[in-house]
């Protein structure tokens, strides 16, 4: 015997028992409104009723009724002018309206129809006629609120997925090296910009020795999720490589590198993915700097008299053919000489016109004005794409790495640019602002000694804010700000607050080992060179000082 099965409930079927939605009858007739309320009732509706427009709008405010039965001609507001204003405000959750005539005539239901209502009856009304009506309107209701639904589910996933990429770019420029002192010679300056939010460029350095630099450009394949998670891949990879040859004295050529990366990322298990790869290896000592080129555009060198270095151009990219070689080529890199590393994001900047910028309007960029820092010749360059680009959206994510070597010591060094870091009184907000903080340190370069010394020292004061700190019942905003500046002698946090003072961090005057607060002061003591403590109109602030030993 076949067993029968009901067929699945559709969304909206719930919305059609009569006891999950009530019904407004107005009318300003009692006998119909009495007539039609006990057909209503029959057919299992909550009822209420309304004398005219005006009394329903009344009951509308107070109680919701998805359903209305409206009589067209009333006195104070007829059926018609009641649509309108049902229909012009979202507040009453546009309810289904089957709008009563005394007649069928034409003229009556175009007019019903122009102020938005959804069906008609004809008095007198019947049950029959009611009930399928009401379960129309029912299941239309239903149907709106399932729509409705998913919209908002799409929408939290939307913005839960905006969040979420918003986080993995703030992350992803957390790894950009930032502008910084290489050497008593060698200056940085960076520049990265993403189509969407996320990209697939990356960067970063390492000092394989004193007196050398490798630099390596990341551009995968693509835009988007898949392209950033590749180019973190990678990113960590190579990182974890270089690392390693490093703790083994042990830096193999550079082409080695690309050939093992090659074979470690095949296109086909990264559907498809590939990337090109530049890797650059600064020499002080040899005035020179080698270079292995997988399918990335290739280094713009401009020697110290400003004339530009032609290059050949390289291999294939990284992943995409297992017989891909690759070659490790090497320049000439005097004092006074400028290494630019791009992304073909840069060249492909395209005009309001559809013009490419090109690599020569860069290299120009570059000839036109030798004598200035690395900061200042990658300002103009950005510039220079800006007026370019106008307000046209990228095409592709735009990483430029420039490094400029100084004809001598005695020009001012680069100064990074100061880290700007906000968090709430809660342990997870210590968590996130102490994990950028490392962030920015390693990419400085910093010693480990002195990394260890400010986020030990961050980590207690930090800790102290989200367990005793006392905040005022109206403030409006509970952020602790800091600012963590760096310069060749000194690392400086400046934290700036609100709260109340803090126990056993506020120090007393004079000091007293005994006090029953001011015992975290002094354990700061041994960590921080330096320490000031302000509080001007109930805003605290602090400043930390190391010396870069």
């Amino acid at each position: 015997m076949m067993n029968m099965q009901t067929a699945p409930q559709t969304p909206w079927d719930k919305h059609t028992d009569a006891s999950a939605l009530s019904v407004l009858i107005v009318d300003d007739s009692p006998t119909e409104r009495l007539r039609i309320t006990d057909m209503v009732k029959k057919l299992g509706y909550p009822v209420e009723q309304a004398v005219d427009g005006e009394d329903a709008l009344v009951k509308l405010k107070q109680k919701t009724h998805r359903l209305i039965i409206s009589d067209l001609t009333m006195p104070n507001m007829d059926g018609r002018e009641l649509c309108r204003q049902l229909r012009s405000s979202d507040e009453y959750q546009h309810p289904y309206i089957i709008m009563l005539t005394a007649s069928d005539e034409h003229q009556d239901l175009v007019a019903g129809m122009d102020a938005g209502a959804d069906d008609f009856l004809t008095k007198p009304a019947h049950k029959d006629e009611l009930r399928v009506r009401l379960a129309a309107g029912a299941r239309l209701i239903g149907m709106r609120d399932s729509v409705e639904s998913q919209n908002h589910s799409l929408r939290l996933a939307n913005q839960q997925t905006e969040d979420e990429l918003a986080l993995a770019a703030k992350l992803q420029k957390e790894y950009v090296p930032q502008d910084q002192w290489l050497s008593p010679t060698l200056q940085l300056a960076t520049h990265f910009t993403m189509t969407r939010g996320i990209g697939g460029d990356a960067m970063g350095l390492v000092h394989p020795k004193p007196g050398q630099t490798l630099l390596f450009q990341i551009d995968v394949m693509g835009h988007g999720i898949a392209s950033a998670m590749l180019s973190f891949a990678l990113q960590n990879a190579l990182q974890q490589m270089l690392n390693y040859h490093l703790s083994q004295n042990s830096m193999p050529p550079l082409h080695q590198i690309a050939r093992r990366l090659n074979e470690r990322f095949p296109s086909e298990r990264f559907s498809g993915l590939y990337f090109t790869l530049l890797l650059a290896l600064i020499d002080e000592e040899q005035d020179k700097v080698s270079y292995c080129q997988a399918g990335h555009p290739h280094p713009c060198v401009i020697s110290p008299d400003g004339e530009q270095i032609q290059i050949s151009r390289g291999s294939f990219p990284v992943g995409l053919f297992d017989f891909a070689d690759f070659e490790t080529r090497v320049l000439p890199f005097k004092p006074g000489s400028t290494l630019m590393l791009s992304s073909d994001g840069l060249f492909d900047v395209q005009s309001p016109t559809g013009e490419a910028l090109g690599r020569s309007a860069i290299e120009a960029v570059l000839q036109m004005a030798p004598e200035l820092d690395a900061s200042q010749t990658r300002d103009r360059i950005v510039t220079t794409k800006r007026l370019w680009q106008q307000h046209q959206p990228l095409a592709d994510d735009v990483s430029i790495l420039l490094v400029k070597r100084l004809q001598n010591t005695g020009e001012k060094p680069l100064t990074p640019s100061p880290l700007y870091l906000s968090m709430q009184p809660t342990m997870e907000s210590v968590s996130q602002v102490l994990n950028a903080s490392e962030v920015h340190f390693k990419t400085l370069n910093l010693d480990e000694s002195l990394i260890g010394r400010v986020q030990t020292s961050l980590a207690e004061l930090l800790n102290n804010y989200a367990e005793h700190a006392e905040w005022s019942a109206n403030a409006i905003d509970l952020a602790v700000e800091l600012a963590i500046t760096v310069d060749p002698t000194r690392l400086r946090v400046e934290i700036t607050e609100f709260a109340n003072p803090i126990p056993h961090l506020c120090p007393p005057k004079p000091i007293d080992l005994m006090a029953e607060f001011g015992r975290g002061y002094h354990i700061l003591l041994g960590w921080v060179d330096n320490i000031k403590t302000a509080n001007n109109q109930g805003q605290n602030r602090w400043v930390l000082d190391y010396t870069k030993r």
